[in-house]
């Protein structure tokens, strides 16, 4: 006999009250439900036994019922279990990624902190980049007077670059060009000197 069959056998509704809680028949929650509810069925079984009392067959049929039970029980602890591991699992991967990100993220800070403080020890390096921020020196102008000085404060300079500090490449914030009218002019200009030679191009075509 199935679980279903022997529901409706000893009239178990799809949820029992016991205690003032409902237990769902289908799916008890722990042991100490599937127990009441096991006993509730004996009662039902005292109740339709015509001498009030549960027969042999009777007994008989609820402990097919409490196997039944428990093998389900178990399947859904254990996958509940599993579930809790997989959910553990993923969220210990993403804490550690996100700690990564952030070492990465403090390490590169630290080492661009280092390389402006090292850089700024030597004077040569401190006066022209206060001159560039004062803009009393252009960068183009700052780069070249250092150029035919010694290497290492080119090296130092170079450092203070978006290459340098881990970037993308290019030169400093402190050394970039804020003129952006000049910029947008300029490429205006080229996109235009596009357009006229494509259009020559053309003409020359249809000759």
């Amino acid at each position: 006999m199935s679980i279903k069959d022997l529901y409706d056998e000893y009239n178990i509704p799809d949820k029992v009250l016991d205690d003032d809680k409902f237990i769902m028949t289908d799916e008890p929650v722990d042991d100490d439900e599937m127990m009441d509810l096991l006993q509730y069925a004996l009662d039902q079984a005292d109740e339709i036994s015509p001498t009030g009392r549960r027969t042999p067959q009777d007994i008989h049929n609820i402990k097919i019922l409490e196997t039944e039970l428990k093998k389900d029980l178990r399947q859904r602890q254990k996958e509940a279990e599993e579930d809790k591991e997989h959910s553990d699992s993923v969220q210990a991967w993403a804490d550690k990624e996100r700690q990564k990100r952030e070492d990465s993220v403090k390490r590169e800070k630290i080492e661009k902190i280092t390389r402006l403080q090292e850089a700024l020890k030597n004077p040569k390096i401190k006066d022209l980049l206060l001159k560039v921020m004062n803009r009393k020196l252009t960068p183009q102008q700052a780069f070249a007077d250092i150029k035919d000085n010694a290497s290492g404060s080119k090296e130092q300079m170079m450092s203070l670059t978006l290459k340098g500090l881990g970037g993308r490449g290019g030169k400093s914030r402190v050394f970039r060009r804020k003129n952006k009218k000049t910029t947008s002019t300029s490429r205006r200009n080229a996109r235009r000197t596009q357009r006229r030679r494509k259009s020559s191009t053309r003409r020359s075509t249809r000759k």
